[in-house]
Protein backbone atom coordinates (compact mmCIF):
# COMPACT_ATOMS: atom_id res chain seq x y z
CA UNK A 1 0.00 0.00 0.00
CA UNK A 2 1.52 3.32 -1.09
CA UNK A 3 1.31 6.69 0.71
CA UNK A 4 -1.79 7.94 -1.13
CA UNK A 5 -3.69 4.71 -0.50
CA UNK A 6 -2.79 4.90 3.20
CA UNK A 7 -3.98 8.52 3.35
CA UNK A 8 -7.32 7.58 1.76
CA UNK A 9 -7.80 4.83 4.35
CA UNK A 10 -7.07 7.23 7.24
CA UNK A 11 -9.51 9.83 5.86
CA UNK A 12 -12.18 7.16 5.37
CA UNK A 13 -11.75 5.85 8.92
CA UNK A 14 -11.99 9.37 10.33
CA UNK A 15 -15.15 9.98 8.31
CA UNK A 16 -16.71 6.72 9.54
CA UNK A 17 -15.84 7.66 13.12
CA UNK A 18 -17.57 11.02 12.79
CA UNK A 19 -20.50 9.34 11.06
CA UNK A 20 -20.86 6.90 13.98
CA UNK A 21 -20.84 9.76 16.48
CA UNK A 22 -23.54 11.56 14.50
CA UNK A 23 -25.67 8.41 14.35
CA UNK A 24 -25.45 7.99 18.13
CA UNK A 25 -26.38 11.62 18.61
CA UNK A 26 -29.32 11.31 16.21
CA UNK A 27 -30.67 8.29 18.11
CA UNK A 28 -30.69 10.04 21.49
CA UNK A 29 -33.92 10.57 23.43
CA UNK A 30 -35.19 13.48 25.59
CA UNK A 31 -33.71 11.95 28.75
CA UNK A 32 -30.24 11.81 27.20
CA UNK A 33 -30.65 15.38 25.98
CA UNK A 34 -31.65 16.45 29.50
CA UNK A 35 -28.74 14.68 31.20
CA UNK A 36 -26.19 16.12 28.78
CA UNK A 37 -27.56 19.67 28.94
CA UNK A 38 -28.02 19.96 32.71
CA UNK A 39 -25.22 22.05 34.28
CA UNK A 40 -23.27 20.38 37.10
CA UNK A 41 -24.74 22.77 39.65
CA UNK A 42 -28.21 23.95 38.87
CA UNK A 43 -31.33 25.25 40.53
CA UNK A 44 -34.84 23.95 40.01
CA UNK A 45 -35.61 26.76 37.56
CA UNK A 46 -32.75 25.82 35.23
CA UNK A 47 -33.64 22.14 35.57
CA UNK A 48 -37.19 22.98 34.46
CA UNK A 49 -35.80 25.00 31.55
CA UNK A 50 -33.63 22.12 30.38
CA UNK A 51 -36.53 19.68 30.68
CA UNK A 52 -38.70 22.01 28.56
CA UNK A 53 -35.93 22.45 26.00
CA UNK A 54 -35.45 18.68 25.63
CA UNK A 55 -39.14 17.79 25.33
CA UNK A 56 -39.53 15.79 22.14
CA UNK A 57 -35.78 15.88 21.39
CA UNK A 58 -34.53 13.14 19.07
CA UNK A 59 -30.87 14.04 19.48
CA UNK A 60 -28.50 15.65 21.97
CA UNK A 61 -27.83 18.59 19.64
CA UNK A 62 -30.08 20.96 21.67
CA UNK A 63 -28.01 20.03 24.72
CA UNK A 64 -24.76 20.73 22.88
CA UNK A 65 -26.22 24.03 21.66
CA UNK A 66 -27.31 24.99 25.20
CA UNK A 67 -23.84 24.31 26.62
CA UNK A 68 -22.28 26.35 23.83
CA UNK A 69 -24.61 29.26 24.65
CA UNK A 70 -23.83 29.60 28.36
CA UNK A 71 -21.05 31.85 29.68
CA UNK A 72 -19.10 30.79 32.78
CA UNK A 73 -21.38 32.85 35.02
CA UNK A 74 -25.00 33.45 34.07
CA UNK A 75 -28.37 34.33 35.56
CA UNK A 76 -31.89 33.01 34.98
CA UNK A 77 -32.53 35.37 32.06
CA UNK A 78 -29.48 34.07 30.18
CA UNK A 79 -30.42 30.45 30.90
CA UNK A 80 -34.00 31.02 29.73
CA UNK A 81 -33.04 32.70 26.45
CA UNK A 82 -30.29 30.14 25.77
CA UNK A 83 -32.82 27.33 26.19
CA UNK A 84 -35.28 29.08 23.89
CA UNK A 85 -32.58 29.63 21.27
CA UNK A 86 -31.52 25.97 21.37
CA UNK A 87 -34.89 24.20 21.52
CA UNK A 88 -35.13 22.01 18.39
CA UNK A 89 -31.70 23.24 17.27
CA UNK A 90 -30.04 21.15 14.54
CA UNK A 91 -26.53 22.44 15.25
CA UNK A 92 -24.58 24.31 17.91
CA UNK A 93 -24.52 27.44 15.75
CA UNK A 94 -27.45 29.23 17.48
CA UNK A 95 -25.80 28.69 20.87
CA UNK A 96 -22.45 30.01 19.69
CA UNK A 97 -24.19 32.98 18.09
CA UNK A 98 -25.97 33.71 21.37
CA UNK A 99 -22.80 33.55 23.48
CA UNK A 100 -20.83 35.77 21.10
CA UNK A 101 -23.64 38.32 20.84
CA UNK A 102 -24.32 38.81 24.56
CA UNK A 103 -20.64 39.63 25.11
CA UNK A 104 -18.38 39.25 28.15
CA UNK A 105 -20.11 41.95 30.21
CA UNK A 106 -23.68 41.24 29.25
CA UNK A 107 -26.81 43.00 30.47
CA UNK A 108 -30.54 42.53 29.99
CA UNK A 109 -30.57 44.42 26.70
CA UNK A 110 -27.68 42.44 25.15
CA UNK A 111 -29.33 39.16 26.20
CA UNK A 112 -32.62 40.08 24.52
CA UNK A 113 -30.75 41.32 21.45
CA UNK A 114 -28.87 38.02 21.19
CA UNK A 115 -32.11 36.08 21.54
CA UNK A 116 -33.79 37.96 18.70
CA UNK A 117 -30.72 37.65 16.48
CA UNK A 118 -29.87 33.99 17.05
CA UNK A 119 -33.20 32.19 17.49
CA UNK A 120 -34.13 29.91 14.62
CA UNK A 121 -37.56 28.67 15.75
CA UNK A 122 -40.67 30.80 15.59
CA UNK A 123 -42.46 28.75 18.28
CA UNK A 124 -39.93 29.01 21.10
CA UNK A 125 -41.90 31.61 23.00
CA UNK A 126 -44.09 29.08 24.82
CA UNK A 127 -42.34 28.55 28.15
CA UNK A 128 -45.53 28.17 30.15
CA UNK A 129 -44.41 24.76 31.39
CA UNK A 130 -41.46 26.33 33.21
CA UNK A 131 -42.10 26.59 36.95
CA UNK A 132 -43.38 30.07 37.79
CA UNK A 133 -42.97 29.36 41.49
CA UNK A 134 -39.24 28.61 41.13
CA UNK A 135 -38.76 31.75 39.09
CA UNK A 136 -40.55 33.95 41.64
CA UNK A 137 -38.79 32.41 44.64
CA UNK A 138 -35.37 33.08 43.10
CA UNK A 139 -36.29 36.74 42.71
CA UNK A 140 -37.91 37.21 46.13
CA UNK A 141 -35.16 35.39 48.02
CA UNK A 142 -32.76 38.31 47.60
CA UNK A 143 -35.44 40.84 48.56
CA UNK A 144 -36.36 38.92 51.70
CA UNK A 145 -32.72 38.85 52.82
CA UNK A 146 -32.15 42.59 52.50
CA UNK A 147 -35.49 44.19 53.46
CA UNK A 148 -36.24 46.49 56.37
CA UNK A 149 -38.56 44.33 58.43
CA UNK A 150 -41.57 44.78 56.17
CA UNK A 151 -43.93 42.05 54.94
CA UNK A 152 -43.15 40.54 51.55
CA UNK A 153 -45.75 38.79 49.37
CA UNK A 154 -45.83 36.39 46.44
CA UNK A 155 -47.80 37.41 43.37
CA UNK A 156 -50.71 35.20 44.53
CA UNK A 157 -51.01 37.20 47.78
CA UNK A 158 -49.35 34.61 50.02
CA UNK A 159 -46.84 36.01 52.52
CA UNK A 160 -43.24 34.88 52.06
CA UNK A 161 -42.19 36.57 55.34
CA UNK A 162 -43.40 39.22 57.76
CA UNK A 163 -39.84 40.28 58.61
CA UNK A 164 -37.63 40.93 55.58
CA UNK A 165 -33.95 41.38 56.36
CA UNK A 166 -34.29 39.77 59.79
CA UNK A 167 -32.30 36.65 60.66
CA UNK A 168 -34.39 33.97 62.31
CA UNK A 169 -37.60 35.03 60.57
CA UNK A 170 -40.10 32.47 59.32
CA UNK A 171 -40.39 32.15 55.55
CA UNK A 172 -43.26 30.53 53.66
CA UNK A 173 -43.76 28.91 50.27
CA UNK A 174 -46.33 30.30 47.86
CA UNK A 175 -48.69 27.46 48.86
CA UNK A 176 -48.56 28.55 52.53
CA UNK A 177 -46.26 25.80 53.79
CA UNK A 178 -43.31 26.76 55.95
CA UNK A 179 -39.99 27.06 54.13
CA UNK A 180 -37.98 27.69 57.30
CA UNK A 181 -38.52 29.03 60.80
CA UNK A 182 -34.99 30.43 61.07
CA UNK A 183 -34.00 32.13 57.81
CA UNK A 184 -30.33 33.10 57.65
CA UNK A 185 -29.30 31.14 60.76
CA UNK A 186 -26.75 28.35 60.75
CA UNK A 187 -28.23 24.97 61.50
CA UNK A 188 -31.73 25.96 60.39
CA UNK A 189 -34.04 23.41 58.81
CA UNK A 190 -35.39 24.26 55.35
CA UNK A 191 -38.33 22.55 53.67
CA UNK A 192 -39.49 21.99 50.10
CA UNK A 193 -42.95 23.19 49.10
CA UNK A 194 -44.38 19.70 49.68
CA UNK A 195 -43.22 19.74 53.32
CA UNK A 196 -40.25 17.43 52.80
CA UNK A 197 -36.95 18.41 54.43
CA UNK A 198 -34.44 20.05 52.11
CA UNK A 199 -31.71 20.27 54.79
CA UNK A 200 -31.44 20.09 58.56
CA UNK A 201 -28.24 22.13 58.66
CA UNK A 202 -28.44 25.26 56.48
CA UNK A 203 -25.27 27.35 56.40
CA UNK A 204 -23.03 24.43 57.31
CA UNK A 205 -20.46 22.98 54.92
CA UNK A 206 -20.77 19.24 54.60
CA UNK A 207 -24.50 19.14 55.35
CA UNK A 208 -26.80 16.66 53.63
CA UNK A 209 -29.31 18.15 51.20
CA UNK A 210 -32.39 16.36 49.86
CA UNK A 211 -34.71 16.61 46.87
CA UNK A 212 -38.45 17.02 47.38
CA UNK A 213 -38.92 13.29 46.71
CA UNK A 214 -36.64 12.45 49.65
CA UNK A 215 -33.66 11.41 47.53
CA UNK A 216 -30.24 12.71 48.56
CA UNK A 217 -28.98 15.70 46.56
CA UNK A 218 -25.55 15.64 48.20
CA UNK A 219 -24.04 14.39 51.45
CA UNK A 220 -21.46 17.18 51.58
CA UNK A 221 -23.03 20.48 50.46
CA UNK A 222 -20.52 23.25 49.86
CA UNK A 223 -17.44 21.05 49.90
CA UNK A 224 -15.20 20.88 46.84
CA UNK A 225 -15.12 17.39 45.37
CA UNK A 226 -18.47 16.41 46.87
CA UNK A 227 -20.66 13.88 45.10
CA UNK A 228 -23.96 15.25 43.80
CA UNK A 229 -26.92 13.17 42.65
CA UNK A 230 -29.87 13.59 40.30
CA UNK A 231 -33.35 13.30 41.82
CA UNK A 232 -33.55 9.74 40.49
CA UNK A 233 -30.51 8.71 42.55
CA UNK A 234 -28.00 8.61 39.70
CA UNK A 235 -24.65 10.32 40.22
CA UNK A 236 -24.46 13.79 38.69
CA UNK A 237 -20.79 14.43 39.50
CA UNK A 238 -18.09 13.17 41.83
CA UNK A 239 -16.24 16.49 41.73
CA UNK A 240 -18.60 19.13 43.03
CA UNK A 241 -17.56 22.78 43.32
CA UNK A 242 -17.75 25.09 46.31
CA UNK A 243 -21.01 26.84 47.20
CA UNK A 244 -21.03 30.39 48.56
CA UNK A 245 -21.81 31.04 52.21
CA UNK A 246 -24.91 32.98 51.16
CA UNK A 247 -26.30 30.02 49.22
CA UNK A 248 -25.59 27.69 52.12
CA UNK A 249 -27.55 29.98 54.45
CA UNK A 250 -30.32 30.73 51.94
CA UNK A 251 -30.55 27.66 49.63
CA UNK A 252 -33.48 29.12 47.67
CA UNK A 253 -32.07 28.02 44.30
CA UNK A 254 -32.21 24.38 45.41
CA UNK A 255 -35.71 24.50 46.90
CA UNK A 256 -38.45 22.70 44.99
Amino acid sequence: MNFWQSLRVIILLNFLGLFTINIKSAQANPQQCYQQALPTFTNSYTADLVAWMCQGATSTIPAQCFKAALPTFYDNQVAKRAAMVCKRATSTAPGKCFLETIGTFYNSESVERAFKLCKVNSNTSDTSSISNNSRELDRLCKVAQTGNGNTLYYSNGQVITHYTGKKGATWYHSNGRVMTHYAGEKGATWYHSNGKVMTLHAGEKGATWYYSNGKVMTLHAGKKGATWYYSNGQVMTNDGNLISEEELLYPCSYIE
